[in-house]
């Protein structure tokens, strides 16, 4: 279970997922001093989708779910579709996300901030 620290903070280590609810999003993670990988859900959250991938799960630049057949390329994906990020030592990533889950790596250590 995440904790709730004060203010905008969540702290995320080993195996917790924190996940907002309405109008709430994290914009900025800062990941401690280990590489990790969160996966994150929400909007804007584009990936690289091999030919013919992702099928269901991503949008094409007009907006419309991909279908069975399409080009490589950077794909949104949707909102509820988990994003896998490798975070190196004291990177930064923002974004507008709505759940941060880190994965199973000791001494995982990353703070998401709310808007």
């Amino acid at each position: 279970m995440s904790r709730y620290f004060s203010g905008n903070l969540y702290f995320i280590d080993k195996n917790e997922t924190a996940t907002l609810t309405g109008r709430q999003y994290f914009h900025t993670l800062v990941n401690g001093s280990t590489a990790v990988v969160v996966t994150v859900k929400g909007g804007g959250v584009f990936e690289k989708v091999a030919e013919d991938a992702g099928t269901g799960t991503h949008l094409d630049a007009s907006g419309v779910v991909l279908g069975a057949s399409h080009a490589a390329g950077f794909y949104e994906a949707i909102g509820t579709q988990g994003v896998a990020l490798n975070l190196g030592p004291n990177q930064i990533v923002c974004g507008r996300f709505t759940e941060v889950a880190v994965a199973n790596t000791n001494d995982a250590e990353v703070h998401a901030y709310t808007g």
